[in-house]
């Protein structure tokens, strides 16, 4: 449902324009935009786990994967407000370069980052929203309760749709942006799994 771009770390090269702290914060702030998009891929892994165990009418088993599942949306939360936490720190840095282009480069880039996350707050909101209504219908079944599937997961699931997309145009834009911004600021990429 929500897709985050990929990152790709950066090191300090002899003609970078950028301190190696602007650096290292961006790299610090991109490998938790990987742990983000790791734990939303296991998220994400829930709605496929359900379906089995419904036709199987294990109802219980299902109300235990929501409950792992809003653990783990929780636990992203967290990640997604301390990943804020270092996007602001590395727009601080940012106002601190000299050169006035790489400058307008870097906070233009911070700028799209900031509005993805946004975008993603909003995404697993709607997520976590959507997994206690689903734990509620479930765990009636589960106790011989006959609830009515909640009206509002088809809206919410919508939501979270839109929102998906909108990170999507985002994470385009970012990847342009931050390779227009490598490209002024002499960074080179590389490859994170690489050997040194």
């Amino acid at each position: 449902i929500i897709v985050l771009a990929g990152v790709l770390l950066v090191v300090f090269s002899p003609s970078s324009k950028v301190s190696q702290k602007f650096i290292d914060k961006y790299n610090e702030a991109a490998a938790m935009n990987a742990e983000i998009f790791a734990a939303l891929q296991t998220e994400l892994l829930v709605f496929e786990q359900i379906a089995p165990k419904e036709n199987a009418k294990d109802y219980t088993g299902i109300v235990k994967i929501v409950d792992n599942a809003l653990a783990q949306t929780s636990s992203v939360v967290e990640k997604i407000n301390l990943h804020k936490q270092k996007i602001s720190e590395l727009r601080s840095l940012s106002l601190k370069i000299s050169d006035p282009e790489v400058k307008s480069k870097a906070l233009a880039l911070i700028s799209l980052i900031e509005e993805k996350g946004l975008h993603m707050t909003k995404g697993f909101d709607n997520l976590k929203q959507l997994l206690g209504l689903l734990r509620s219908y479930y765990n009636g079944l589960a106790i011989g309760s006959n609830p009515s599937f909640p009206a509002s997961t088809d809206s919410l699931i919508k939501q979270t749709d839109t929102e998906g997309k909108i990170i999507s145009n985002l994470s385009d834009k970012e990847t342009s942006a931050r390779d227009d911004f490598f490209k002024i600021a002499g960074l080179e990429e590389i490859d994170p799994t690489s050997k040194f």
